[in-house]
């Protein structure tokens, strides 16, 4: 994506939703932050690395769907950002009973789209394949599909490399300043949400 197989700018469509199985967790979760500060950091890594371009702005909405949500925060938000180099890209999550799942992961560019979909969220005939990376080129009128295997995440592994950046002093992946900066622009969306704002996210 970074080398223009779809062309710049993006827009970058992101959702995590999914009804709660277990909402007295999650309803404690909330009680100390928000699902778009405590998703949305990783989803803001996804839109930096995807452009190759910092954030230059952002804002959104919130809802506080239920009476037991602490009155300080919300259970469903959606921020909007747009980014240096034109882009713009969006974050939908939320955290609730009544919600559906959706997981949407989708790069629209000038030149075609590529959108991810995970295993579990195929058709069951198809879920042994793995996740589905799909890449529509309208050059060429082409629509590739990509299997690629997934059993588990690989927490063991990234684990170990923390570890080992720890006691070796190996550089950090992403770089410390990434996931600073990621968590700054959390923070504003979610201010950009409590005021009813866009804010500037410059450094």
């Amino acid at each position: 994506m970074r080398e223009g197989a779809i062309g710049f700018p993006l827009v970058i469509r992101l959702s995590q939703l999914k009804p709660s199985k277990n909402w007295a967790s999650q309803l404690s979760l909330l009680r100390d932050v928000s699902p778009i500060v405590d998703c949305g950091v990783h989803y803001i890594d996804v839109m930096r690395w995807a452009t190759g371009a910092d954030v230059v702005s952002v804002n959104g909405i919130g809802q506080r769907l239920y009476e037991e949500v602490p009155p300080y925060t919300y259970n469903y938000g959606l921020m909007t950002l747009r980014l240096s180099d034109g882009s713009i890209g969006y974050f939908e999550t939320g955290w609730g009973k009544g919600l559906p799942t959706d997981n949407r992961k989708e790069f629209i560019g000038p030149a075609g789209r590529i959108r991810i979909i995970y295993k579990n969220d195929r058709p069951l005939g198809d879920q042994h394949l793995g996740n589905l990376v799909e890449v529509e080129d309208y050059r060429k009128g082409t629509v590739r599909q990509i299997n690629m295997d997934f059993s588990v995440k690989p927490t063991g592994a990234q684990l170990d490399y923390f570890l080992s950046m720890v006691e070796n002093n190996l550089p950090a992946i992403p770089a410390m300043e990434d996931a600073y900066r990621a968590m700054e622009i959390a923070l504003l969306a979610d201010r950009a949400i409590h005021e009813g704002i866009t804010l500037p996210c410059a450094k």
